[in-house]
Parts: structure tokens; C-alpha cells; sequence
């Protein structure tokens, strides 16, 4: 039979839409054949159809032995641990009517069925998935607002607990009239995305609208908003994490907003200082304009914040802080995208454990990035990350003296410089100059990854912040040297090199760690090094007995008088 496209004629009869539903494939069959012949067709396929009834009415698929092997109990706990994939996993409802009993009363895997955006896309579907999940609690993701306003969706919304819409201002303003109404009185995390709309500013709600924002939402916990919402209208009470999503997050990527205002933002968290303990801002989320000096307004309080994440320029983070109180032991994450000025953290949060008194420090200094780490007890108080510019060189020892308090009492401290630094010793010694208290050191580096002596670089010109341990202060009365109090120092990621040529290293150590002895009195106490050897491909140097036996014999004739403790580590 040749298959043309068929007419319109027959197209009409066989796809009039329902409760008609002939697949496309039976419609070019039949489109040339006379009436006749398409009634003796239907009667064979309703022939067929009825065989296969008969077949699924049996209460046991004797084609699934499983049926004979695990009680109904046992089945029904494997098909609440099935996560539906497509809406053909609805098959497993075909299997026989033993399983189809007791799928339909597994409502956690109908819970799981909504999370799959063709079920929104079917009202008849949708609202028979909402039955069969019974009463259990429901996490909504790909949904249109519109849906939530549908009659058979109304009884459904108290069982919400986690919902997130995308919506433009009409929408969101239905949406916010359900909210008013308490239909969604058990949510406990919502997160709003503005698309936008007709008008681009957001939608402006009246004051008895706001007043009766906390009696609607008594349960919600987690906020997660795009700029546009941060206000008062649905910055609630209860709340105890807000999040102000930026664009390329998840649903955001059509918005490209700041929170249109710092009165707007403050307000925001006026009604929820007492109980907010996470806050976070994503890129350029804070407001660049329009922030008031501290001497003319109040600071919020936020008594039990425990984390705040700011991803902004140093300007609104700056203004920001001013702005806000925070505990001492809270944890702050800052993320500076572009070079502008340095931070003066030690101003603004003279009183935070992170920049008053931490006694742990890391930093991370590469071509185009600077990150500082502060601990206490193994806790992160402090990180910040900084894009620098091409002189950061001269920055790094002006930026660590601009966070950290003068009192501070740091004793340990780790320097990760995965790159050259292009430091010269005096910078390396300012920046160590803020570490008084300073007992253990571990300076990081990255393995070298060239092969042979050409490309080989003096090790003087690499271990900036070692030499700058033994550089003398010059306008004291007496020498000084940089972390006086200096009792363990560490090297890691050594390459090759420092395996083949010991002496070169050695000598360099053995120079400055005698420098040190002659100006504190008294040698160091332990010195580790870890050589990276994972950098060559072409050579193993496990079992090379005589080269060990070159290193240790290298370094221990030249450091021992210098080191108490000595320890190589090789991997």
C-alpha cells in the first residue's frame, strides 16, 4: 500500500480531537480505504484490545516471577524507591492488577511523577497524579503560576511545602492572591524568580497587602528571591535564610537586576533580623547607588546570623557592612568580581572574629586573584577573594594590613603561591611583618613541570616568602627578622629539581635559616618538605638508592645545626 499524506477530508474524521485518538501511523493506513474496510479494521483492533484486557485481568503477572517471591509490602517499598523518569514509567501500572493495586497506593511514587514538566502540561493527568499522592507533603518545581489558581489545584496547596515559580507581574500578582487567601499556609521555602513583563518595574503592593504577608506564610523558613521582590511584602517574619538569586542561576537568567534599593533591602531585613541566621547575595545583587552614610541612619541589627555570602563590588559590600551588625563568630564569605580598591574590613568590622581574632590564616595569591581564609578552632570566619590588578604585587602586604586588626593573635598561617608572584623580599617580608605571633608556617608551591637544567630556575628567585624569613628589619635599633616566634615551617610542592640538584635548595635553606639563628638566638624547630615527583613522566625515582642517599646527606650536613627537626616527604 503506498502511503501518501492523507486527505483532509479523512484527516478530520480520524483527528477531530477526543475523545477520538487514532495514532498517526493507523491514519496514513486508512486514509485510501473505503468505509468498509476501516469498520472491519476497527472491529479487529477492538478485538485485539479486549484480548489484552482479559490478559491484565489476572491478579499476578505469571511473566514477573517476582510476584511469587515478595509480598505486597516489599513491592510496595521498591516502588516508593523508584524515582520516575518519563511518563512512560506509568507501564509499570500495566504489569497486572496486583500491581496496579499497589501502585496506586504508593503515593510517594506520585509525589515524585509531579516533578516531571509534561504532567503540568495535562490537566485530566495532573489532577488524577494529585489524588493517587494522597495527603503526603509536595516540593513543586516546573510549574506556571496559573496552574496553582486551577479548582482541582486549590485543596492540593496546603500540602506544599517547597515551591518555586517563574512569573512576570501579572502572574505573580495571582499568585500573590492566593498567598493573601492562606492557601499556601504550610510553606516552608519558596523561591520567586521575576521574568519581568509589560511594565519593568515590580509589581507595588498596598499596606494592609504587606501587613498580612507574616500571617500567610507562619511556616516559611527558606526565601530565595530575585532582586525585584527584595521588600517587605514577602520578607517574612518567620524566615531564618534569604537568598537574592542574579541572573544564571538556575530560572534567573532572564533577570539582570540589583535590589532596587538600600532603604528597600534594609527594610527587607528589618522584619527578620531576630531570626535570620543565613543570608546571601549573589553577583552584583546589592544595590550600587543610593546607600547612606552610617553617621545618619541606623544599623540593623542581626543578632543570629550565623552565615553571610556577598558577591559584589568592594563599593556595595563596603556600604553594605556599614550598614548591618553581625556577630563576632558569624561566618563571612566575600567575593570581589572586579579590581576597584582595597577593602578596609579592619574598620568596619573591628569587633568580628574573623578579622580581631583568628588564630588561623590562609591566603591564595595567583596572577589575577588574591583569597584570604581565617579560622578559629578549625571554623571559617573570614574568606575573601579578590580579582587584582596587574600590580597586586605591591597590594598584597597593604591588603593583609588593611583586614587584619593590628591586636590580632594569629599562630598558624598557610601561603599558597600555585604561580610566581613577582614579589620582591621586602614585599614578602611587609606581609609577614603582620604575623607577630606566628608559630607555624607552611608555604605552598606548585611542582615544577620543565625538565632539565636550562629551564631550571634558581630556587632564590622561587622561595620569596622563605628568603623573606631571614630578612633583617633596618630601622629598629636592633635586627629583627619576620615572625620572631616562628617554630615549624613547612614547604610543600617542591619539584623535581629539588630532588636532583639537593644541594642548590640546601645551600639556599641552610642561608636562610642561619641568618635567622644568628638574630633570634636560637635554631628552628622543625622544617618538613614535600617534593612532588609526579611531575616528571619519564623517570621513576623510587628504589634510586644513591640519589636518596645524595639528598639526606645534603640536607642533613647543611642543616643541622640550624633545625631541631627535619623530615622530608616524598610522593
Amino acid at each position: 500500500m503506498n502511503i501518501d499524506s492523507p486527505s483532509a477530508v479523512c484527516r478530520n474524521i480520524f483527528c477531530s480531537g477526543p475523545p477520538l485518538r487514532i495514532p498517526e501511523e493507523d491514519v496514513y493506513t486508512l486514509h485510501k480505504h473505503p468505509p468498509p474496510d476501516i469498520q472491519q479494521w476497527a472491529l479487529a483492533r477492538g478485538l485485539l484490545y479486549e484480548d489484552c484486557a482479559r490478559a491484565m485481568r489476572s491478579v499476578c503477572n505469571a511473566a514477573a516471577p517476582i510476584n511469587q517471591r515478595l509480598p505486597p509490602e516489599v513491592l510496595m517499598r521498591v516502588f516508593a524507591c523508584i524515582s520516575p523518569k518519563g511518563m512512560g514509567d506509568i507501564k509499570l501500572m500495566h504489569v497486572c492488577r496486583s500491581w496496579r493495586a499497589i501502585l496506586g497506593e504508593t503515593s510517594e511514587f506520585w509525589v515524585d511523577m509531579l516533578s516531571l514538566p509534561k504532567v503540568w502540561d495535562i490537566p485530566d493527568l495532573l489532577e488524577a497524579i494529585l489524588h493517587l499522592s494522597s495527603s503526603r507533603p509536595l516540593a513543586l518545581r516546573a510549574a506556571s503560576p496559573d496552574v496553582y489558581s486551577s479548582k482541582f489545584m486549590i485543596p492540593h496547596l496546603c500540602r506544599i511545602i517547597d515551591l518555586a515559580i517563574a512569573s512576570t507581574n501579572t502572574e505573580f500578582r495571582q499568585f500573590y492572591r492566593l498567598l493573601r487567601e492562606g492557601h499556601l499556609s504550610n510553606l516552608e521555602r519558596l523561591r520567586l524568580i521575576y521574568l519581568g513583563g509589560t511594565n519593568s518595574d515590580p509589581p507595588v503592593f498596598e499596606e494592609e497587602a504587606e501587613k498580612c504577608a507574616d500571617a500567610c506564610l507562619p511556616r516559611l523558613r527558606r526565601l530565595e528571591l530575585s532582586p525585584n521582590f527584595v521588600d517587605d511584602h514577602l520578607v517574612v517574619a518567620s524566615i531564618t535564610s534569604l537568598s537574592v538569586l542574579a541572573r544564571n542561576h538556575g530560572l534567573t537568567w532572564l533577570s539582570n537586576e540589583a535590589i532596587p534599593s538600600p532603604q528597600a533591602l534594609l527594610r527587607a531585613l528589618s522584619r527578620c533580623a531576630s531570626q535570620l541566621t543565613s543570608l546571601h547575595f549573589d553577583h552584583s545583587t546589592l544595590p550600587h547607588e543610593g546607600w547612606v552614610s552610617p553617621e545618619h541612619c541606623s544599623r540593623v541589627d542581626l543578632p543570629a546570623l550565623l552565615e553571610l555570602s556577598v558577591d559584589a563590588f568592594p563599593s556595595p559590600v563596603e556600604s553594605f557592612l556599614s550598614a548591618i551588625t553581625i556577630p563576632p563568630s558569624s561566618s563571612l564569605s566575600i567575593r570581589c568580581g572586579r579590581y576597584v580598591h582595597l577593602l578596609t574590613l579592619r574598620d568596619i568590622l573591628c569587633d568580628h572574629s574573623g578579622v580581631a581574632s583568628p588564630d588561623e590564616f590562609h591566603a591564595s595569591l595567583e596572577y589575577s586573584t588574591l583569597e584570604m581564609r581565617t579560622l578559629n578552632s578549625g571554623r571559617e570566619l573570614l574568606n575573601l577573594k579578590l580579582r587584582t590588578s596587574s600590580t597586586r604585587s605591591q597590594t598584597i602586604p597593604e591588603l593583609v594590613a588593611r583586614i587584619l586588626n593590628q591586636t590580632h593573635t594569629i599562630t598558624t598561617a598557610t601561603l599558597r603561591c600555585e604561580r610566581d608572584v613577582g614579589m620582591s623580599q621586602e614585599e614578602a617580608r611587609s606581609a609577614l611583618d603582620v604575623f607577630p605571633h606566628l608559630a607555624r608556617l607552611t608555604v605552598v608551591y606548585s611542582p615544577a613541570t620543565t625538565f632539565g637544567p636550562a629551564a631550571r630556575r634558581p630556587f632564590k628567585d622561587g622561595l620569596v616568602f622563605v628568603s623573606a624569613l631571614a630578612c633583617t628589619s633596618s630601622t629598629a635599633d636592633t635586627d629583627t627578622v619576620a615572625c620572631p616566634a616562628l617554630e615549624a615551617l613547612t614547604i610543600t610542592g617542591l619539584g623535581r629539581e629539588a630532588f636532583l640538584d639537593p644541594e642548590a635548595l640546601a645551600d639556599e635553606l641552610a642561608l636562610v635559616l642561619g641568618r635567622r639563628r644568628a638574630v633570634v638566638g636560637c635554631a628552628l624547630g622543625a622544617l618538613t618538605l614535600e617534593i612532588d615527583l609526579r611531575a616528571d613522566p619519564y623517570y621513576s625515582y623510587e628504589g634510586d638508592a644513591e640519589l636518596a642517599e645524595k639528598f639526606q646527606s645534603a640536607f642533613f650536613t647543611r642543616l643541622e645545626d640550624f633545625v631541631d627537626s627535619f623530615s622530608v616527604i616524598s610522593c
